[in-house]
């Protein structure tokens, strides 16, 4: 019916029939549409792990993780759980169980340690490598049980220097947060391998090398510092935890731990890394206001005493790339370490100090390379937005439906209307063949045509006798429709019978249809009389 309908009202019902199909949309809408007019605000509005365009990259989480990357030349010193030196000592003969242990057959005191750090995107790559000098001639000497040995490789004790180091990828989280989680280690990184063991200490042969004023002045500095321990206690603790969530044992035999900045302590990193049983293995990084330096304290701490069993304190300086290789090679040569060793553990040749760690492995925990958990759910609209738009939708269905309805009952009453012109010609028609209906009809003329229907006499023209009359009139018989409709419109009253009263009524305007049909017949003669006129000049300019 669309088109039949004025402009206005077809606007109406077509927005009324898709009304319906606008609200299933919303309702059936994608995540994509979150935050809307009719929706509830993304979750990544609030939640920056949700919202795609948080960075998770390190330095875009903080600035301080671009300053750590670079190259450091470091000197380190260890001490035993009473901040005495290290001692140099024997290690098992058995190669397996020599390269997990913690003792060290070499000088433990400032030795010189080589730390690459590269922070790219979401990733922190550590290479850190140490090189010990031989032990003293004394500590050679000594003469091990058949369980021990004073040599690592296959050096010579006294002669001969070593080398260990490892390679630690740690990555951000999907959390996005301050949080640098393990995702490899290998070598000294591995949990176990640089933590002390207090088994088979011996005293015999240790080297005792005095330390640096300037190294104990700043691990007194990282001991005292309130807000350093205080910071230490309650970070390990909380680190634990975290562990435990996003820790992951890996190829390497590494476990879970976390690197992170401390808040209220500028310029600080700290990691926490889990081991065995209620220990702990962390560090603390305390850098220079310009970043060229930074001093770090790593260490054992056992969670039930609350105590330190082992630290190591490095002093770090950054160095250019070429010195820093220089003076890596220098420490090779100044130590005399094996060729074998060397050639193992050199990372600027090889790129890592042992085998590197898989791309599989770092994309276990690296959000650059995995899927992030944290996925907006579909969009669900808002209870008043809804409401409001279904009662709108309902006003304007309502509001078109109205319309069409009234235009339908207009259609009909124009129909009726036109159908009662037409039963009014055919009565009038009928009565012309007895009185001249092109004037008003005179009260004698009215009374003579109402007993010329009337054939019965008594006063009422029956249903009966009017469609006898009318199908015996110039037009021929009329349908039961239009008689029925006819009828309807002469009886006034209902009653079943017409009276004079409402003959006289209906009949006396007879002769404004016979004028309103004179005038039509005119005016379509006039109209013909136009075309042929027009059609005769075109034909004659045609001939010509």
């Amino acid at each position: 019916y669309y088109h039949h309908l004025p402009r206005h009202h077809n606007m109406l019902l077509r927005f009324a029939s898709i009304a319906p199909i606008f609200l299933i949309g919303i309702g059936t809408s994608s995540a994509a549409n979150c935050g809307g007019v009719f929706y509830h605000p993304c979750i990544g509005e609030t939640d920056k792990r949700y919202d795609p365009n948080v960075s998770a990259d390190l330095k875009d989480i903080d600035p301080i993780w671009g300053q750590y990357a670079g190259h450091w030349h470091c000197t380190v010193n260890d001490f035993d759980g009473n901040t005495q030196p290290a001692k140099t000592n024997y290690v098992p003969a058995d190669a397996e169980a020599r390269a997990s242990h913690s003792n060290r057959p070499y000088v433990l005191t400032d030795t010189p340690a080589f730390m690459k750090v590269a922070v790219d995107g979401t990733r922190l790559t550590i290479n850190e490598l140490r090189i010990y000098a031989p032990p003293s001639a004394e500590f050679c000497a000594g003469t091990p049980d058949d369980m021990h040995t004073n040599i690592m490789d296959d050096g010579e004790c006294g002669t001969n220097g070593w080398a260990e180091g490892g390679d630690l990828v740690r990555t951000s989280t999907h959390n996005k947060d301050e949080y640098a989680v393990t995702a490899a280690s290998t070598g000294i990184f591995t949990i176990g391998s640089d933590g002390h063991d207090e088994e088979g200490q011996e005293d015999e042969g240790h080297h005792e090398e005095g330390h640096d004023d300037e190294g104990h002045n700043h691990l007194r500095k990282l001991r005292n510092e309130a807000h350093l321990r205080r910071a230490l206690l309650r970070t390990v603790r909380q680190d634990r935890h975290l562990q435990d969530h996003h820790g992951h044992g890996d190829g390497h035999g590494g476990g879970g731990g976390v690197e992170h900045p401390i808040h209220g302590a500028e310029g600080i990193l700290f990691s926490a890394d889990s081991s065995s049983g209620d220990s702990l293995v962390y560090s603390i990084k305390s850098f220079s206001q310009d970043y060229s330096t930074f001093v770090m304290r790593s260490g054992s701490f056992d969670l039930l005493q609350g105590v330190e069993t082992r630290t190591s304190q490095y002093i770090c300086k950054r160095a250019p790339q070429v010195n820093f290789e220089a003076a890596l090679a220098k420490a090779y040569d100044d130590a005399n370490v094996t060729p074998a060793t060397r050639d193992a553990t050199n990372f600027v040749a090889k790129g890592c100090v042992s085998d590197c760690p898989s791309e599989e492995e770092i994309c276990e925990t690296d959000p650059s390379c995995s899927v992030s958990p944290y996925q907006e759910p579909p969009a669900s609209v808002k209870g008043g937005a809804i409401a409001g738009i279904t009662i709108a939708c309902v006003i304007v269905i309502a509001a078109a439906m109205f319309a069409f309805f009234s235009y339908r009952m207009g259609q009909k009453e124009k129909r009726m209307k036109e159908q009662e012109k037409r039963n009014k010609v055919r009565f009038c028609n009928a009565i012309a063949k007895h009185i001249d209906v092109r004037s008003a009809l005179t009260a004698d003329q009215l009374v003579a045509e109402f007993q010329n229907v009337n054939m019965s006499n008594d006063g009422k023209i029956s249903k009966a006798e009017l469609k006898e009359f009318l199908d015996t009139g110039k037009l021929g018989e009329i349908n039961d429709k239009d008689f029925e409709t006819l009828w309807s419109v002469v009886d006034v009253n209902g009653s079943g019978d017409v009276d004079f009263l409402e003959f006289c009524t209906y009949l006396g305007n007879c002769h404004e249809v016979y004028e309103d049909m004179e005038h039509h017949t005119k005016t379509r003669r006039e109209s013909e009389i136009l075309v042929a006129h027009n059609l005769s000049k075109r034909n004659l300019n045609v001939d010509d």
